[in-house]
């Protein structure tokens, strides 16, 4: 019996870490810079160095791997990040 409640947490573990990264992945697949979105629609009136403060405070300029453990926390914890609209 235990070693069914243990598979059965395993798998549903496994399944949450996969719709996670699924999630994650789709998001950074999506067509658009999130940095040019975020400032405005054409980014002809950004400066470069507000565009790389705004990476900065975003985490865009983090590798993958690190972006994906940060989202992840902060989305257990109920943050899903910055609202467009």
């Amino acid at each position: 019996m235990h070693r069914v409640i243990f598979s059965r947490i395993i798998n549903a573990v496994a399944i949450l870490l996969i719709t996670s990264l699924s999630s994650f992945v789709l998001m950074h697949l999506a067509p658009g810079d999130p940095v040019a979105m975020y400032l405005s629609y054409d980014m002809s009136d950004a400066e470069p160095e507000a565009v790389e403060r705004v990476r900065e405070a975003m985490g865009l300029n983090r590798p993958l791997a690190v972006q994906y453990v940060l989202w992840l926390s902060r989305a257990v914890r109920g943050d899903l990040g910055y609202s467009l609209t």
